[in-house]
């Protein structure tokens, strides 16, 4: 569980420091004020991988195919002179991970792109390629104990060889979810790990918070695809992508919290898309005891002042933290309140979101 995350050159962001986390974490502020930023640097951080961090644009903003060099994304206004820098504590561990563009020289070994993954396949090839077409990435980790550990990649045109981390004890189990992933044929091969692994009645529980008249869920399979289906007390068996867009993000929060290793860190993008005002206090109270029972903590985006009001009033004191950012001149800001704090600030009407 992170206690500290420092942000330095990420993105749009030049540098926060949230010194104080709960094991609920409601980020809030306009569009474009650094809250899935947030999201991106724990991601990256918590299991510091150098192939990983260059994909993660692709991953998490699932850029166009065509975009060039799409780790320059990583750098603040992809200025590729700045180093990033990523620095927390979590399980009484304290790491930095840093990424920065060097020079190239002399011929290089790249292989050639894969079908999918920055991953290169077994085979390579030699190319004598200028510096001005090639470029060398290096990330580094530093842990508390004063122990290095650098992974370098370069990169041409024809394709990317990694040299990446050694084995690192200091990580943390994370799981990302962007509105963007939750893909019909991704649910189904969730919520199916789910029933494998004995955990698929603790996702019924969360589901039937959105209604209570679901009484089982179950997978169909078609020339298609698979998908999960929504069983009802009357006997309908209805696609629950077709019970509404709230109820499949409920469905995919609940199977990536039950399938999270005990003590992940779980972030979610826009928690309240398309669910109901009304539902939201089911949703944050049917969620929270699936994340207490497993000790995961969340770092969760959110635009909607009933989904900030409904979170306040389930969690306790200790549980839960607000951090508002905003854009001010110079970058970013970010504001830590307590639950009391938000509260008061809520009822004297000042704008969190």
């Amino acid at each position: 569980m992170y206690g500290r995350f420092v942000i330095d050159n990420f993105r749009g962001i030049d540098h926060i420091e949230l010194d104080r986390m709960a094991p609920v974490n409601l980020l809030v502020g306009e569009n474009g004020s650094g809250k899935t930023t947030v999201l991106e640097a724990l991601w990256i951080h918590a299991t510091p991988s150098l192939a990983g961090a260059l994909d993660a644009p692709n991953r998490v903003r699932v850029l166009p195919p065509y975009a060039a060099a799409p780790w320059t994304w990583l750098f603040p206004n992809g200025q590729t002179h700045c180093p990033v820098k990523l620095l927390g504590t979590a399980g009484g561990n304290t790491w930095t991970f840093t990424l920065e563009e060097g020079e190239v020289e002399g011929p290089l070994i790249v292989a050639p792109p894969g079908p999918s993954d920055l991953t290169p396949p077994s085979g390579v090839l030699q190319t004598l390629a200028p510096s001005s077409t090639a470029r060398a990435i290096t990330g580094r980790v530093q842990t508390g104990d004063g122990g290095v550990r650098v992974a370098t990649a370069h990169v041409t045109p024809l394709g990317m060889a990694i040299s990446d981390f050694s084995p690192s004890p200091v990580r943390v189990s994370a799981t990302f979810d962007s509105p963007v992933g939750r893909l019909v044929q991704s649910v189904a091969n969730q919520y199916s790990d789910t029933v494998v692994r004995h955990r698929d009645e603790a996702v019924l529980e969360v589901v039937k918070a959105l209604d209570p008249d679901i009484r089982g869920l179950s997978v169909l399979s078609s020339p298609l695809g698979a998908e999960v289906a929504a069983e009802f007390m009357d006997g309908r068996r209805v696609p629950v992508k077709l019970v509404g867009g709230g109820a499949q993000a409920i469905l995919w929060y609940a199977c990536e919290s039950a399938l999270a290793d005990p003590g992940a860190v779980l972030l979610i993008d826009e928690i309240e898309n398309g669910i109901h005002h009304s539902k939201l206090e089911r949703m944050w109270r049917s969620l929270g005891r699936l994340w207490q029972s497993s000790s995961i903590q969340t770092v969760v985006t959110t635009h909607s002042r009933e989904c900030l009001e409904a979170a306040l009033q389930t969690f306790g004191d200790e549980e839960i933290l607000v951090h508002r950012f905003a854009r001010v001149k110079g970058g970013v800001k970010a504001v830590t309140y307590t639950r009391d704090m938000a509260l008061a600030s809520l009822q004297s009407d000042m704008e969190l979101r």
